[in-house]
C-alpha cells in the first residue's frame, strides 16, 4: 500500500474498528470529489467575475481549468485514484500559477491558492509526488520573481478592489472546505487511536493479570507467587524477620471431581480461594498452584507461633461445608510447611521442601500439619534413589518371582502357589516387596511391575509339571492402581496369551479396599476376568472395610484369612472365634477359604478341627524360587508333610 493509501486507510476508519476495504475507497473518493465540485465552483465562479470585470483572459483560464479538472470524476471511476490525485493538484496549480502570470505575479490573489494546495497534497498525495509539487511551486514562485526583476514580464497592479477582495474569499472558501473535510477526518483518526490505544493499555492489563493470576479463582499464580516471594522475603531479611511457606493440598478432592463432575469441582476451589484470603493478612499472599494445591506465604514472622495458628485456622475454616448448587461438600487440606531462612532462602527449595512435609502430613493422616526438617528430605531423597534402582532393576531385569504353595490341609498335597515378587539387587541383596511396592504404587511404577510379574508368573506357571495328575494354578497379587486401569483384562489376556496358559490356571488376589465401592468399576472388570476364566480371591480378609453383603453379588472363588488372626488362634478367643466365623461364611457362600501364615503343627491342627481345607506358610515351605518350585513339583509335592 503507497504511504497515501495507509494514511486514509487510517483517516477513514472509524474509531469503533476497521472499516472494510470497500467502505475505505468510498469514503477516500467521497473526499476527492467533494474537492473537485467544490473546486470547480470557485473557477467557474472565479471566470464569471474575471469575465464581468473585463478580464476575459482570467476567465479563459479558470474556464480551463475545469475543464481540465473534469477528468478527476473520471479517474475515479475506473479506479485510478492515484492519477485522480495527480490530476486534482496539478491542474489546480497549473490554474494558480497561470492566473498569477497573468495579473499580478507575486503581488496577485491567487498566489493565496499555494499554501492550500501543498495542504491537500500533503494529506492525501504520495510522498514523492508532495515533494515534487513543492518543487514546482517554488520554480513557479522564483521564475515570475526572476521575470519581473530582469524586466521579462511587467506585472500591472490592479485596480479592482472589489474583484481581488471576492477572489481571495473564494479562495479561502474553497481552502476551508478542504481543509475542514481533512482536518474533520484528522480528529476522527485521533479519537480512534485514542480508543485504539485505551483497548491496548486494558487489553496488556488483562494479559498482565491473567499471565500473573489463575483463571479459575482470580488468586495470584506460581508466577506472581515467586515475585512476591522475592519483595516479601527481602523485606523479612532487612528486619531479621522469618517467612513462612505452607503447601496445601486438598484430601481427596479427586473424588469430588469423578462422583459430581469438574464443574462442581471448580466451584469448592472457587469457596476454598475464599475462604483462605480471608485468613491471612493483606501483606501475606494466597495462591493456586494447580489443581487443588494452594500457597499462602506469611511474610514478617517472629517466630513460627502465628504459621501454627494460620495452619490450624486453615483446618477449621475448611471443616465448614463448602455449599454450591450440587450440595453441600466437606473438605480437608494437609499442609506442608517450610520456613526462610531456615529451610533455604530461595522460592523452589521453600516451595519444595513444603510439598515434601505435606506428604508428611498426608502420611500421619491427613487433615494436619507438618513441619519440614531434614531427616524428612534424606528420606524423600532415598526413596528417589530407590526409585530410580527399581527403573534401571526392571529393565536390567533384576526382578523375579518366588512362589509359597498352597497346599491341601489333610495330605499336604501341593493344589496351588502364590507368587511373591523379590528384587535381587546388585548391592542391596535380596530386597522384600514391602520395601519397594508402596513406593512402587505411588510413583506409578506398579503399573510396568504389575505386568512384568503377570506375565512372568503365567510364563512360570505353563513350564510347570503336573502334580498328582493335575495342574497347578498360580496365584499373583494385583494392587488398587493396577487393577484400577481400565485396560488391565486386556493385559491379563495378554499375559495368559503369551504364555499359552489357560486362564482358569489363574488368580488374582486384590485386596478389601476394592470392594469399598465400585467407583474403579470392579463388578465390570470381575466380569471381564471371569470371562476369561480367571478366578478372583479376597487377600487379608477381615482386615479392611469391606460390606460383607458385595460377597453375594461378585464371582469370588477363594477368601484368605490374614495370618494376623492365624497367628492367635491358639491363645485368642477373639481370633479363633473370627477365624472360624470367616471358614462359616466361605462354607455357607460356597468359597474356598486359605489360611496364610500357618507356621506350626499345633496352628495346623487348630485349622483342620476348625473345618479349614487349604493353608500356606512356613511349616510346608518358604516362599522359593521358579527354578526350586518346580523341581518341588516334579519330585512329588511335599510328600504328605504335616
Amino acid at each position: 500500500m503507497t504511504d497515501r493509501g495507509k494514511l486514509l486507510t487510517r483517516l477513514f476508519g472509524t474509531p469503533g474498528g476497521s472499516q472494510p476495504p470497500g467502505r475505505i475507497a468510498e469514503t477516500r473518493n467521497l473526499r476527492l470529489m467533494q474537492i473537485f465540485w467544490a473546486s470547480e465552483a470557485a473557477l467557474l465562479l472565479g471566470a464569471a467575475l474575471t469575465f464581468a470585470t473585463g478580464a476575459p483572459s482570467g476567465s479563459v483560464i479558470a474556464l480551463g481549468a475545469a475543464a481540465a479538472l473534469a477528468l478527476v470524476p473520471v479517474a475515479l471511476r475506473r479506479g485510478h485514484e492515484e492519477l485522480a490525485v495527480i490530476v486534482l493538484l496539478t491542474v489546480q496549480v497549473a490554474a494558480v500559477t497561470a492566473l498569477a502570470w497573468n495579473a499580478q505575479g507575486l503581488r496577485d490573489e491567487a498566489m493565496l491558492g499555494y499554501p492550500g494546495l501543498l495542504i491537500f497534497a500533503a494529506m492525501i498525495a504520495t510522498r514523492r509526488f508532495f515533494v515534487t509539487l513543492v518543487i514546482c511551486v517554488g520554480i513557479c514562485i522564483a521564475t515570475m520573481g526572476v521575470a519581473e526583476e530582469l524586466g521579462w514580464k511587467i506585472f500591472e497592479p490592479s485596480d479592482t478592489g472589489l474583484l481581488s477582495a471576492l477572489i481571495i474569499i473564494l479562495i479561502i472558501a474553497v481552502i476551508s472546505f478542504g481543509i475542514g473535510l481533512l482536518s474533520s477526518d484528522v480528529s476522527r483518526l485521533l479519537a480512534s487511536l485514542t480508543v485504539e490505544n485505551e483497548r491496548y493499555r486494558e487489553s496488556q492489563q488483562l494479559l498482565e493479570h491473567m499471565a500473573h493470576h489463575d483463571v479459575l479463582t482470580g488468586l495470584p499464580n506460581r508466577v506472581l507467587a515467586r515475585h512476591r516471594f522475592d519483595q516479601a522475603y527481602a523485606q523479612c531479611r532487612r528486619f531479621g524477620h522469618s517467612l513462612g511457606v505452607l503447601f496445601l493440598d486438598l484430601d481427596h478432592f479427586k473424588d469430588i471431581n469423578d462422583t459430581r463432575g469438574h464443574e462442581v469441582g471448580d466451584l469448592v476451589l472457587i469457596e476454598v480461594g475464599h475462604r483462605l484470603q480471608e485468613l491471612v493478612r493483606q501483606a501475606d499472599t494466597v495462591c493456586r498452584v494447580g489443581g487443588d494445591e494452594f500457597l499462602i506465604l506469611l511474610s514478617d514472622l517472629e517466630g513460627n507461633e502465628r504459621v501454627a495458628r494460620v495452619a490450624d485456622r486453615v483446618k477449621e475454616s475448611l471443616r465448614a461445608p463448602v455449599t454450591v448448587s450440587e450440595g453441600e461438600f466437606r473438605v480437608s487440606a494437609s499442609i506442608g510447611i517450610s520456613i526462610a531462612p531456615l529451610d533455604g532462602d530461595d522460592f523452589d527449595t521453600l516451595l519444595r521442601k513444603a510439598d515434601m512435609a505435606m506428604y508428611q502430613a498426608k502420611g500421619e493422616g491427613r487433615d494436619g500439619f507438618a513441619y519440614f526438617d531434614e531427616a524428612l528430605d534424606t528420606a524423600i531423597r532415598e526413596q528417589l534413589q530407590l526409585l530410580a534402582e527399581m527403573r534401571d532393576g526392571l529393565g536390567r531385569d533384576e526382578f523375579e518371582l518366588h512362589y509359597q504353595p498352597r497346599v491341601r490341609m489333610r495330605d499336604g498335597t501341593v493344589v496351588g502357589a502364590e507368587a511373591l515378587i523379590r528384587w535381587n539387587h546388585p548391592e542391596r541383596g535380596l530386597v522384600m516387596p514391602s520395601a519397594f511396592i508402596p513406593l512402587a504404587e505411588r510413583s506409578g511404577l506398579i503399573h510396568d511391575l504389575g505386568a512384568w510379574t503377570l506375565r512372568r508368573a503365567c510364563t512360570d506357571c505353563a513350564d510347570w509339571p503336573m502334580a498328582n495328575g493335575s495342574p497347578i494354578p498360580v496365584s499373583v497379587n494385583v494392587s488398587v492402581p493396577q487393577f484400577a486401569r481400565t485396560d488391565f483384562d486386556v493385559q491379563v489376556q495378554a499375559a495368559l496369551a503369551g504364555a499359552g496358559l489357560s486362564g482358569d490356571l489363574l488368580e488374582l488376589e486384590v485386596t478389601e479396599s476394592l470392594l469399598i465401592d465400585d467407583n474403579q468399576g470392579f463388578g465390570e472388570k470381575l466380569r471381564q476376568l471371569r470371562e476369561l476364566g480367571v478366578a478372583i480371591s479376597i487377600d487379608d480378609f477381615g482386615t479392611g472395610y469391606s460390606n460383607l453383603g458385595v460377597l453375594q453379588h461378585y464371582d469370588f472363588a477363594t477368601i484368605k484369612i490374614d495370618r494376623s488372626f492365624i497367628s492367635g488362634i491358639l491363645e485368642n478367643e477373639a481370633s479363633r472365634t473370627i477365624v472360624q466365623t470367616i471358614l462359616s461364611l466361605a462354607r455357607g457362600l460356597g468359597l474356598d477359604a486359605v489360611a496364610e501364615g500357618v507356621e506350626n503343627d499345633a496352628v495346623a491342627g487348630a485349622l483342620r478341627d476348625a473345618g479349614c481345607r487349604y493353608a500356606q506358610g512356613y511349616l510346608w515351605s518358604r516362599p522359593i524360587n521358579a527354578s526350586d518350585f518346580r523341581s518341588l513339583l516334579g519330585n512329588g509335592g511335599l510328600g504328605g508333610s504335616a
